[in-house]
C-alpha cells in the first residue's frame, strides 16, 4: 500500500540528498547573517522615524546649496563686522544728539521752500 507514496517521494528524497552539501555550506553563512538581520529588525522603528527627516533634508538640499555662498560670505565678513562694531557703538550717541536737529530741519522744510520762492522778490527789493 505504501509503495505508490514511496515512489512519489523518491525524487524529493533524492533531491534532498543532492542538496545536502549546499545546505551544509550555507548554514554558517546563515548563522553569520542572523545578528545583522536581528539588528536590522530592531532598527526598523528608528529608520521609519527618521525617514521624514531624511526626505526633508533631501528636499532642502537645493536651498542649502543656494544659501551656502551667503553663509561663506557672512563668515568672511565677520572680522570686518567685529571691527566696525565699536565704531557703531561710538556713533550711536552722535546719532541721538543729531536726531532733534534732523527733526527740526524736517519741520522747517515748508518754511525753507517758501523762503526760496520769495528769493526773487527779495532780490528785487
Amino acid at each position: 500500500r505504501l509503495q505508490p507514496a514511496t515512489a512519489f517521494l523518491q525524487p524529493a528524497t533524492t533531491l534532498q540528498r543532492r542538496l545536502q552539501p549546499a545546505t551544509a555550506f550555507l548554514q554558517p553563512a546563515t548563522a553569520f547573517l542572523q545578528p545583522a538581520t536581528t539588528l536590522q529588525r530592531r532598527l526598523q522603528p528608528a529608520t521609519a522615524f527618521l525617514q521624514p527627516a531624511t526626505t526633508l533634508q533631501r528636499r532642502l538640499q537645493p536651498a542649502t546649496a543656494f544659501l551656502q555662498p551667503a553663509t561663506t560670505l557672512q563668515r568672511r565678513l565677520q572680522p570686518a563686522t567685529a571691527f566696525l562694531q565699536p565704531a557703531t557703538a561710538f556713533l550711536q550717541p552722535a546719532t541721538a544728539f543729531l536726531q532733534p536737529a534732523t527733526t527740526l530741519q524736517r519741520r522747517m522744510q515748508p518754511a525753507t521752500a517758501f523762503r526760496q520762492r520769495l528769493q526773487p522778490a527779495t532780490t528785487l527789493l
